[in-house]
């Protein structure tokens, strides 16, 4: 997994974890089994291109999302 896709994927599970587990909600905005979200936190799957860049844009719509530093 690169870099970049792992960033990505810890401000996901931030994200998450702060939203109370909302990998059922992911799934369904990037159309993916909530199995697959969690197997990309414990890097036993990858997303594809297609899945980061939606992953991206949805983190990018969450207005109550602050990353932490």
């Amino acid at each position: 997994m690169s870099p970049k896709t792992k960033e990505i994927l810890d401000e996901l599970k931030e994200w998450c974890d702060q939203e109370q587990g909302r990998e059922s909600l992911v799934g369904n905005v990037i159309e993916a089994r909530p199995e697959e979200v969690t197997n990309w936190f414990s890097s036993a799957e990858e997303p594809a291109p297609e899945q980061i860049i939606l992953i991206q844009e949805f983190l990018s719509k969450q207005n109550n999302w602050k990353k932490s530093e």
